[in-house]
C-alpha cells in the first residue's frame, strides 16, 4: 500500500518535468508532450530578380515556394504566400498580416526561398527590385531576418520553425563611390552561377533561437546553397519529401534531410539548425509508430 502511495504522489512530478513517453504492449511509442493548436505559414520565394543587374535570376525558388504552399496546405497549415516579392515594403507587409494571424497554442512557419546577404553580422533576404549599390543601404532596401524572427517571438505562440533557403553573402561595395559590385567580391564567380543560390562567397550568420523556436539553414556557414538542376533546389527537394513523413519530429525530420543533401551533394552541401524548440512537433502527425528509427526514402 506504501508503495502504491509514492506512485500516486510522484506521478505529477514526472509530468510536470516534461515529456513523458511510454511504450504499449505492441511496441508503439506513446508521448503527452505533442505540440497541437492551429497552423499557420508564411512563404516567400523569390527568382525574377530584376532590381540590379548584378543579382542574376535564379531558377526553382518559386518552384520551390508554390510546392511549399502546397505541402503545408496538405499538412493543416493556412498559409500566406508571396513570390517575387518587389520590395521591402511587400514582405514587411506580409510579415505583418503573418504574425497578426499568430497566437498562443499556434504553430508558425516561416520559409524563404531566394538570394540573401549577409551585413555585419546580419542576414537580409533580398526583394526581387532592390538596387543595392553598396552594403549600406542593404538594411533600408531589403528585409532583415531578425525582423521576421523577432515578430514571430512577440507573437507569443510558443512555436516557431523558420527554414532559410538561402546562402547569399555580400559582395557589395564598403563605400557607395566604390563600383559596384567590384569584381573581386566574388559576385559572377560564385555568386552569379544559375545553379547557385549565392552572390558572394560567405554564408549566412549564425541568428539566435528563441525559446520555442528552430531556424534550420539550407547550409552551413560560408557555403553556397545549390539551386538544383531539376523544378526544386536541393534542400527543399528532401524537405517536402519529409514534411509529408508520418511520425517523424521536427528535430529528426532536419537531420534526415541533412542526410539526404549531404550524400546528393557529396559533402558539399550541409543543412544545420539552430534549435531551442520545446515539445513534439510532426508536421504530418505524431501518431503512435512502432518503436523504431523512422527512415526517409530518398527524393527523385
Amino acid at each position: 500500500m506504501k508503495t502504491k502511495i509514492l506512485l500516486i504522489a510522484l506521478l505529477p512530478l514526472f509530468i510536470a518535468c516534461g515529456s513523458v513517453k511510454t511504450t504499449d504492449k505492441k511496441g508503439l511509442e506513446k508521448s503527452d508532450n505533442k505540440v497541437k493548436g492551429k497552423r499557420y505559414a508564411l512563404v516567400i520565394g523569390n527568382a525574377n530578380y530584376k532590381g540590379d543587374l548584378n543579382i542574376l535570376q535564379l531558377k526553382n525558388p518559386v518552384n520551390d515556394a508554390r510546392d511549399m504552399k502546397s505541402t503545408l496546405q496538405q499538412v493543416g497549415f493556412k498559409v500566406i504566400y508571396r513570390e517575387n516579392a518587389a520590395s521591402r515594403e511587400e514582405m514587411m507587409d506580409a510579415v505583418q498580416i503573418f504574425r497578426e494571424k499568430l497566437h498562443s497554442g499556434s504553430v508558425g512557419v516561416f520559409y524563404y526561398a531566394g538570394h540573401a546577404v549577409q551585413v555585419n553580422g546580419e542576414n537580409y533576404l533580398i526583394p526581387t527590385r532592390s538596387k543595392l549599390p553598396s552594403e549600406k543601404e542593404v538594411k533600408y532596401k531589403t528585409l532583415s531576418a531578425n525582423y521576421v524572427l523577432n515578430q514571430m517571438e512577440e507573437a507569443g505562440n510558443g512555436s516557431n520553425i523558420i527554414i532559410l533557403d538561402a546562402c547569399r553573402d555580400n559582395p557589395l561595395p564598403k563605400e557607395t563611390k566604390t563600383p559596384r559590385f567590384a569584381e573581386s567580391r566574388g559576385l559572377k564567380k560564385t555568386g552569379g552561377a544559375k545553379n547557385m543560390r549565392s552572390i558572394g562567397t560567405a554564408g549566412l550568420a549564425k541568428m539566435r533561437s528563441p525559446k520555442g523556436s528552430i531556424i534550420a539553414f539550407a547550409t552551413a556557414p560560408d557555403k553556397p546553397a545549390m539551386d538544383g538542376k531539376g523544378r526544386n533546389g536541393t534542400y527543399t527537394k528532401h524537405l517536402l519529401k519529409a514534411i509529408k513523413m508520418p511520425g517523424l519530429t521536427v528535430e529528426a525530420m532536419f537531420k534526415q534531410v541533412r542526410e539526404h543533401v549531404l550524400r546528393e551533394s557529396n559533402n558539399q552541401q550541409t543543412p544545420w539548425e539552430n534549435s531551442s524548440f520545446r515539445g513534439e512537433f510532426c508536421f504530418s502527425g505524431c501518431q503512435r509508430q512502432p518503436k523504431r528509427e523512422i527512415i526517409m526514402p530518398l527524393a527523385n
